[in-house]
């Protein structure tokens, strides 16, 4: 059995009950949970959780200081008091700044016992990784205006998701397809870029790509260049000196590329009808960076006076697209005639026989309708390996009275002519002179005569100096006429009234020993094929 005493005071009061009102009050400290977790999410993304703190004591709970162990983790509030009875929320964000798994802690100290308090904190980061599949692109040589296309390909070597919001180039010359990229994680992506030159010469510049993964942006190197065909012609104007009516003179004109990609000429005409011609190697040339092309453009006057033109060409030179090289040239008068028949007087026998190595050939020189004029030069060019000009053989006609005859002797040429003493002058038709030629032992079965250039010392003043093609051939045994006058394929009787006809005259068609005359050599060379197949 127990007894329990109660004491009472001098006014007769229990003391038990003064007692128990001051006994002392204390805090008590209780949290919702010790591990928080979060979701996985993306690195630099945020994520919160909240629990609670309460207080099941009898005094105010002061919590004076909460702390995380990562700085991916953080808390708020940092601190907080709470009443007897009450509770308080802290909230958790989550912040990965690195992908993989991340673990934290948080120290919650208080004025309760236990203190501190501990929260265990956990989560899951993913983020996607670029890998390029070039540092540079190189394009090399792309003509101006045209394209050139790389492509190169841009992978997710991550956990997240790739995004490539932006994909820029620092020079306009370049462009990129498409202009933004989304890569799921482990998959590859393909960007294309096109360079257009606007230009010749070296091209850079840097593609920049900004993403979401770490390293943005990313760089990549890119060069090229234009390259392009540059059209320079040599003359570029071409100019036909006064020329015989009739005659051709051809002068050339080249096309040089002095660029660095290849010249293509897709079309070549001249204008003016026919008087100006033009030989072309191909319908299409195409010219090499550093080669030449050469055309042979002819002028052939048919009415005195001058005469303008143009050689036209298109090309893909862009600063030459229509090349236009103008012509001009100038029909002069001038009727020559060299006759190869030693007789007096012009027999206009342009074709000589039967002619052997060691024998002499005499050639007139004829002029109708000469301009007043005191002197002149007349060039003859021949084979210097068949024939040799005779020195001293050229004797002035009497066109020009006083002529001082003068002969320039060189290999391939002769220039003969003079100059009158005394003043005199002369104009009209007649005879300009005679020279001789030998027949060298190279000489074979033919070889020509030719007159490019008459130069007249003009009583008016001033030289003329006039192109022209006039020409005369020699033969050999081989080159003799037929006998076959009539192209039947037979000498017969038909062909011997022709002959009988022409007797005693100097046509060239019947002077079958090419002496200059139809005599009696002729007739015997005749009986002596007749009745037999033209040879």
């Amino acid at each position: 059995m127990s007894y329990k005493i109660a004491a009472r005071d001098s006014s007769g009061n229990r003391s038990g009950a003064s007692s128990q009102a001051s006994a002392t009050l204390v805090p008590a400290y209780a949290q919702s949970l010790s591990f928080l977790s979060f979701d996985t999410l993306n690195v630099g993304a945020s994520s919160t959780r909240a629990f609670t703190v309460s207080n099941t004591g009898t005094a105010a709970l002061s919590v004076g200081s909460i702390t995380s162990s990562s700085a991916m983790f953080t808390v708020s509030p940092v601190s907080l008091t709470l009443a007897a009875g009450a509770a308080g929320t802290l909230t958790v964000t989550f912040t990965p700044t690195a992908a993989g798994n991340q673990t934290g802690s948080l120290s919650i100290a208080h004025n309760a016992s236990g203190s501190p308090a501990a929260v265990v904190l956990s989560g899951v980061a993913t983020a996607p990784a670029i890998a390029l599949s070039a540092s540079a692109l190189a394009f090399g040589n792309v003509s101006v205006g045209s394209s050139g296309i790389r492509a190169f390909t841009v992978s997710n070597t991550g956990t997240a998701t790739l995004s490539v919001g932006s994909i820029t180039a620092s020079d306009a010359l370049f462009t990129v397809s498409p202009p933004t990229l989304t890569v799921a994680a482990g998959a590859v992506g393909t960007l294309t870029v096109t360079f257009t030159p606007t230009s010749a010469g070296p091209k850079t510049g840097t593609l920049s790509l900004a993403h979401n993964a770490p390293g943005s942006p990313s760089t990549l190197q890119i060069t090229g260049a234009g390259v392009s065909p540059l059209l320079v012609s040599r003359p570029d104007t071409l100019k036909f000196e006064n020329v015989a009516l009739g005659a051709t003179v051809t002068l050339p004109v080249t096309l040089h590329n002095q660029g660095s990609d290849s010249l293509r000429v897709d079309s070549l005409r001249v204008s003016s009808g026919n008087v100006f011609t033009m030989a072309v190697p191909a319908p299409h040339l195409v010219i090499a960076p550093g080669d030449s092309q050469t055309l042979s453009v002819s002028f052939t006057p048919s009415a005195a006076g001058e005469i303008s033109g143009s050689l036209i060409a298109s090309t893909n030179d862009p600063d030459h697209a229509s090349l236009s090289i103008p012509l001009t040239g100038t029909g002069v008068a001038l009727t020559l005639s060299v006759d190869l028949n030693p007789a007096a007087g012009d027999q206009n026998q342009t074709t000589l026989g039967s002619v052997a190595p060691g024998e002499q050939v005499s050639v007139q020189l004829f002029v109708e309708d000469a301009p007043q004029i005191r002197g002149f030069t007349l060039r003859l060019t021949f084979d210097p390996g068949m024939l040799a000009f005779v020195p001293n053989s050229f004797v002035a006609g009497p066109l020009v009275p006083g002529l001082l005859a003068l002969t320039n002797a060189q290999a391939g040429y002769v220039e003969v002519g003079g100059g009158a003493l005394g003043g005199g002058s002369g104009s009209g038709s007649g005879l300009l002179g005679t020279l001789t030629f030998s027949v060298l032992q190279g000489f074979d079965t033919e070889t020509d005569l030719s007159i490019p250039l008459v130069i007249w010392n003009r009583v008016s003043g001033g030289r003329q100096a006039i192109q022209a093609d006039f020409q005369v051939t020699l033969e050999g045994a081989g080159g003799l006429p037929s006998p076959d006058f009539t192209g039947n394929k037979m000498v017969d009787f038909d062909d011997f009234f022709l002959f009988a006809a022409a007797f005693g005259t100097n046509d060239t068609l019947f002077d079958l020993d090419g002496d200059g005359t139809v005599g009696f050599t002729d007739f015997f060379l005749l009986a002596e094929a007749f009745g037999k197949p033209a040879p």
